[in-house]
C-alpha cells in the first residue's frame, strides 16, 4: 500500500543502503514493522535490485 511503499523510500533514502540485500533487508523490516514477522520473507533479490536501480536513478535527478 501507500503506506508501506512511503516507509520503505523514507527509509531508502535514510539508509542509503549499497546492494540489493541490504533493500531486501529494509522492505523486511518494514513489512515486519505494519504486519507480522517474515511477512515479506520470500521477496526476490531481483525485485530488490530493480528497486535499488529505481532508488539510484531517483537519487541521481534528485
Amino acid at each position: 500500500s501507500d503506506i508501506q511503499a512511503k516507509d520503505i523510500a523514507n527509509k531508502l533514502q535514510e539508509l542509503k543502503p549499497s546492494d540489493a540485500d541490504a533493500v531486501k533487508e529494509v522492505i523486511q523490516a518494514v513489512y515486519d514493522f505494519w504486519f507480522n514477522e517474515g511477512f515479506a520473507k520470500n521477496i526476490p533479490v531481483e525485485a530488490c535490485a530493480e528497486i535499488l536501480d529505481l532508488y539510484k536513478e531517483w537519487m541521481a535527478n534528485h
